[in-house]
């Protein structure tokens, strides 16, 4: 999960193969998206991407949220 919490700052958490949760920048966390993709889903080569909006941290994230219709 990738939380904006500003225009340069985002909280990455990963909860899977490893479990971690780090504040980064823009460069850094698709750095760390692209190296956490392939350690996570190593038989895939899509990774799927859903947005939420008005969403204040990662733990209140819940079923309860709807996330936004998709654009393709």
């Amino acid at each position: 999960m990738v939380l904006k919490q500003d225009a340069d700052h985002f909280i990455f958490k990963q909860f899977g193969f490893d479990s971690k949760t780090l504040t980064l920048d823009n460069t850094s966390v698709l750095k760390q998206l692209k190296k956490s993709i392939p350690k996570e889903f190593p038989r895939s080569n899509m990774a799927w991407i859903v947005h939420f909006e008005r969403i204040s941290s990662i733990e209140a994230l819940s079923a309860d949220h709807h996330s936004q219709p998709s654009l393709f």
